[in-house]
């Protein structure tokens, strides 16, 4: 009959590690804490409403500026202020679509 070694338990730590665990803790704690006051660290939820709020308002003035600038640039051109609206705002927003889906925005 063979003999296996009897595996020993994990030693237990001492207070004075425990204390100075605590320590490290306490100090990574106070340093996260000075960095937020000090808006070094974003708010991951906040910072992605307003990034979306941003993309929102830029899509919107894309998706306007065709109507906006369609019969000053038709004026320009000399051609059909209403023909040109419509295929500027056909390419902004094959160009909106083209672009949300490269990025797997919806």
């Amino acid at each position: 009959m063979a003999l296996t070694a009897v595996p020993t338990p994990p030693a237990e730590p001492t207070l004075l590690q425990l204390q100075t665990e605590l320590t490290v803790i306490r100090a990574q704690h106070n340093d996260m804490a000075l960095k937020v006051r000090r808006h070094e660290l974003l708010d991951r939820a906040r910072y992605e409403i307003h990034l979306a709020q941003l993309a929102r308002r830029v899509r919107d003035q894309l998706l306007t500026a065709s109507s906006r600038h369609a019969a000053i640039l038709a004026a320009d051109a000399g051609v059909d202020a209403a023909a040109l609206g419509r295929a500027l705002d056909r390419i902004m927003r094959a160009t909106l679509t083209d672009l949300s889906a490269r990025h797997g925005v919806q």
